[in-house]
């Protein structure tokens, strides 16, 4: 069905206008933060380099977003961009769709790292210099990067670049419609946002260039192991339990310390 003129007007109110807005202060204040905790020689080394790589993942995430949301609905709903950046844009968005998922993962983990390293600091410091060190960390962050890579990558075959009729053109079959698209449950923000968008583009009169579902995406084993199981695991259960339990611990170091002093 396709969207109403005020229907593309609020979209292009909320995905351009505010949602480019935030993602450019959120970028702004990420690349502040790493250029001020690189001068800051108060801080210790390693907690200044891991905020530092956690906000480098989470800039990358927002530059991600703003081309998912923001730059998609200006392709979709104007013609502010070139014909160019219109008739490549479905590959562009296949691999935004990917970054999206990797950065997400490792900003996720990086939060993880991050305190853990403050636990390690503050309730086992004497162990602090053998494992709270830059190379050990570096290798760590980089272990993480690649564990983020591997995980996200089954969604780089979740949708198929295909030249297809315009007037054969299923809404069903596409990974992405006219914005009107029930989403359900247990979808993920990637996925709420692939939702958002038609994704085609115009090629040759009675042909367009169009994001449909892979036979994977369709799968209904895919879908309940993959993007529900271990999207719920990976992204939301181990990490929150990780945190609960590196800050309860450092709740009675500090609380203990208190009574101690």
């Amino acid at each position: 069905m396709a969207l109403s003129a005020a229907d593309e007007q609020y979209l292009i109110v909320i995905n351009i206008y505010i949602t480019g807005a935030l993602c450019a202060f959120g970028i702004a204040g990420n690349v502040l933060s790493f250029v001020v905790l690189g001068r800051d020689q108060t801080i210790r080394r390693t907690t200044g380099f891991l905020l530092q790589m956690l906000a480098v993942a989470d800039a990358v995430l927002l530059v991600s977003c703003l081309f998912y949301i923001t730059l998609n609905t200006a392709v979709e709903f104007t013609d502010w961009l070139p014909v160019a950046v219109r008739r490549g844009w479905p590959y562009v968005i296949a691999y935004v769709y990917l970054m999206i998922s990797i950065t997400w993962t490792a900003s996720v983990g990086m939060v993880v790292l991050l305190t853990a390293d403050r636990y390690i600091a503050i309730c086992r410091p004497l162990h602090a210099a053998q494992y709270s060190t830059l190379p050990r960390l570096r290798r760590a962050v980089g272990v993480l990067w690649v564990l983020a890579v591997v995980y996200s990558l089954p969604r780089f075959f979740e949708a198929d670049l295909v030249e297809v009729e315009t007037d054969r053109v299923s809404p069903s079959d596409s990974l992405a419609l006219n914005g009107s698209d029930v989403v359900s449950n247990n979808s993920t923000m990637a996925d709420t946002l692939l939702n958002l968008t038609r994704n085609s583009t115009p090629l040759e009169s009675g042909r367009m260039l169009k994001l449909q579902m892979s036979a994977m995406y369709k799968n209904q084993v895919y879908q309940v192991v993959y993007k529900t199981c271990l999207d719920f695991v990976v992204r939301y259960l181990l990490p929150m339990a990780a945190l609960m339990l590196f800050n309860q611990r450092l709740v009675r170091a500090l609380r203990e310390s208190d009574l101690t002093s």
